[in-house]
């Protein structure tokens, strides 16, 4: 494994965590891959947040353990496991850390204080010369792309990501609120029964353990109330916020880690 493959700023490397509650940093939505020898591959997504944290070289120490391709290191004490690039050279496949390295979700806040208190402060960081590039938001340019025609995919890639942040919110707010006689609102990629319906649906139950609710469609072409089941997958969630009058205004990031 090559840990010195690309220059560290200053002999330094940053270490980005992700939580899925609103703990601290940048809300923005995780993306999760699963693997299974009969189901195959399948992704999910929650929104989260990442932190950012300066951790000097000097404070790093590679573990000599078997990791599969995600290296562990220690800082301060605590084993970290790294995501990495790599690739096939001579000696065979090599392992390369680079500037910016990520480690698993939810790691124990306590656990991030151990390696809060090696990093650099935001004024010494500043006073080493030491910036952070966080990844480009911007979608990748295509070769023929005029600068009018990519800065308005730009705009729309962005907003779209914005309405999905909002709606993942919207699903955390509402899954935690959602009661029987509560409203839910179809999203528009569903029908019921093969029609523009969309609800209201008044929820009748909420089965224990599983994804979907026992819900009833009291307006229904003016036809007596029929009742169904709508799964996760299938709900409108900043409509059934809406619905509801539920407060779906994102949460202001506090730092719980450091100052």
């Amino acid at each position: 494994m090559q840990s010195d493959s690309q220059p560290l700023r200053r002999g330094g490397c940053f270490l980005r965590c992700e939580w899925t509650p609103e703990d601290v940093g940048e809300v923005d939505v995780l993306e999760f891959k699963y693997y299974h020898p009969r189901r195959g591959k399948w992704w999910s997504s929650k929104l989260g947040v990442f932190v950012y944290l300066a951790i000097p070289k000097d404070k790093i120490e590679v573990v000599e353990k078997a990791g599969m391709s995600y290296p562990i290191v220690k800082i301060n004490g605590q084993e970290v496991t790294l995501s990495v690039g790599g690739g096939t050279s001579e000696n065979g496949w090599t392992d390369h850390i680079g500037n910016i390295v990520s480690t698993f979700v939810n790691m124990p806040v306590r656990k991030v204080k151990k390696l809060a208190e090696v990093a650099l402060s935001i004024g010494d960081a500043k006073r080493a010369g030491i910036t952070l590039e966080v990844e480009n938001k911007k979608p990748y340019r295509w070769r023929d792309e005029s600068d009018e025609d990519y800065e308005k995919r730009t705009i729309a890639e962005q907003e779209a990501d914005r309405k999905r942040i909002q709606e993942e919110y919207a699903k955390v707010v509402c899954m935690s609120k959602l009661k029987e006689g509560h409203g839910v609102a179809m999203h528009g990629a569903y029908s019921f029964r093969n029609t523009d319906f969309r609800g209201p649906f008044l929820i009748d139950r909420k089965p224990a353990r599983k994804q979907h609710y026992i819900v009833t469609a009291v307006e229904y072409a003016g036809s007596a109330p029929m009742r169904t089941t709508l799964y996760y997958k299938m709900i409108y969630w900043v409509g059934t916020a809406k619905l509801n009058n539920f407060d779906i205004t994102p949460p202001v990031p506090v730092n719980r880690v450091a100052a």
